[in-house]
Formats: C-alpha cells, sequence, structure tokens
C-alpha cells in the first residue's frame, strides 16, 4: 500500500478542491477519515486474520461494497453535525451529492494499493469474490506495514516515489477540480447553486412584530385610504 502519509494527503486535497473559499476543518479531517479508513484492516494481523483472509488486510475494508456503505454513513454524520458551513455542493438537502463524493474518496485507497509493486492485491469485488486485483502498471513503491520498517530508512525513498506518484497528481487534480467549481458557480444563478449560510446585514434591522402594528393602525393623515 502506498503509507498513511500519502493517503491523508490525497483526502486533504480533496477536502480543499471541493470547499468554498476558505476549507472548513470539519470537512478536511472527514476526508482525511475517508481516504484513510480501508487500512483499519491492519488491526486482522493482530487477530492473526489472514493477509489473503476476507477480513484480511486488502479485503473486504478496501471493497467498492464497503466503499458504497461508508460513504454513505459518513455523509450522514458529517450532515448531522455539520458545525461549519461549506458551499461545494448544492445544499444539505443534497444528500447524494455528499455521499458520492465520500464514496469516491474510500474508492480511490483501494486504487492507488492497486498500483503498488508489492503485498497481495485488493479484493474490489468482496464480499461476493475474494479474487484479489493489481493493475498492470504499477509504479508505487509499497509501504510497509511495520513502522520500525518504515522509518528505518525505507520511508525516504517511499515518500520520494509517492510525491511523483501520488503527491503530484493529487495536487494537480486538487487545483483542477478548483478551478472547474469556481468556474461553475460564477455562470449559475446565486438561487441555484451551492449551499450558502444566510448571514444578517448588520447595518439593517427588521422592524419588529410591535412596529408593523402600530404602522399599520396609525390612520392617514389626508383622510384617505
Amino acid at each position: 500500500m502506498p503509507s498513511c502519509i500519502s493517503h491523508a494527503f490525497v483526502g486533504a486535497c480533496a477536502g480543499v478542491a471541493v470547499s468554498h473559499d476558505t476549507p472548513p476543518r470539519r470537512l478536511v479531517l472527514f476526508s482525511i477519515l475517508a481516504a484513510t479508513l480501508p487500512d483499519a484492516d491492519v488491526l486482522a494481523f493482530a487477530f492473526r486474520i489472514p493477509y489473503d483472509h476476507l477480513f484480511g488486510h486488502r479485503g473486504i475494508l478496501h471493497s467498492l461494497s464497503f466503499a458504497v456503505l461508508a460513504g454513505i454513513l459518513i455523509a450522514w454524520i458529517f450532515l448531522r453535525r455539520r458545525s461549519t458551513p461549506w458551499s461545494a455542493w448544492p445544499s444539505s438537502r443534497n444528500f447524494p451529492f455528499l455521499a458520492m463524493y465520500f464514496f469516491l474518496l474510500i474508492a480511490t485507497h483501494g486504487v492507488l494499493d492497486a498500483f503498488t509493486n508489492g503485498g497481495e492485491g485488493v479484493a474490489f469485488f468482496a464480499p461476493f469474490t475474494n479474487e484479489r486485483f493489481f493493475f498492470d502498471f504499477t509504479p508505487i513503491e509499497v509501504s510497509p506495514i511495520n513502522l520500525a520498517l518504515f522509518f528505518g530508512g525505507r520511508g525516504e525513498a517511499i515518500l520520494a516515489n509517492e510525491l511523483v506518484w501520488v503527491w503530484m497528481p493529487a495536487l494537480g487534480a486538487s487545483v483542477l477540480v478548483r478551478i472547474l467549481l469556481i468556474a461553475n458557480r460564477k455562470r449559475l444563478h446565486p438561487r441555484q447553486v451551492l449551499y450558502r449560510e444566510p448571514r444578517p446585514d448588520p447595518g439593517s434591522r427588521m422592524p419588529s412584530p410591535q412596529a408593523l402594528m402600530i404602522s399599520q393602525k396609525t390612520p392617514n393623515p389626508g383622510g384617505r385610504e
């Protein structure tokens, strides 16, 4: 697999790309969570579950089925406690867009793993089959699961490789998506587009109900209705 650092970088780039103006911290954190979530299956080694088992590393948690379910769940959690407004999607009512966003982030994890040159393949179609897959082109240097090996000398070479094959493409895609979203915002009518929290004008005050009632009862000085 690529290192967890690179998976997190992909999530951060995605969060920054789809956010409005200043990226909300909550969205970026959730994006990093989604991009790194499949590697929770490394805990299988602690329970002596074999690598090639359905519940082993790169097994069901790297599948497209898991990406769909986890994407829906993360989107629901994000919208349930959304503390920071963000405008990359039409509105919080358009839940499918947000679920699709997190699905793609989670699925991207398995895609990147399938580009690595070591380990077992990725069980994209679990639980229907545990067959593992690699792409024919595998330029990404596999990162060891053992952190001692990573920090013991291999880390620098792995990160240098990921800089070319993961970081630069992720950054380029992030910039491209950002440009397309900004261009799309300028073409659409403000009421059609992106969700935006209403901001009250500090210089204007709405009249109170009592003031409205008084103004309605005030007689016309001219004696005419």
